[in-house]
């Protein structure tokens, strides 16, 4: 009689765990595109690195397209620092 109960209460948890993983459908509204603005990030840009875009820059540096997240403006820099400094000197 205990094994058979411990049985359902196993199957019962594993049910449950179950319906918690299952995916839930979502719906998405799409936002209007936004053109590019530097100031938009007021000086601090989140950086994605497109790092398929290697290049040899100048002093030898391996330089990488940075893309502000947020703002869309695009440089070619060896790190975010350089990236930063390129962004501020094109604003």
């Amino acid at each position: 009689m205990v094994n058979g109960a411990v049985d359902v209460l196993v199957a019962v948890v594993l049910a449950v765990a179950l319906e918690r993983r299952r995916p839930v459908p979502v719906t998405v509204t799409p936002v209007g595109h936004t053109s590019p603005s530097v100031t938009r990030c007021e000086g601090h840009h989140y950086w994605q690195v497109d790092w398929d875009s290697a290049e040899p820059g100048p002093g030898g540096n391996i330089t990488h397209v940075h893309r502000c997240r947020r703002c869309g403006l695009e440089v070619r820099a060896a790190d975010i620092g350089d990236a930063a400094a390129e962004a501020e000197a094109s604003s």
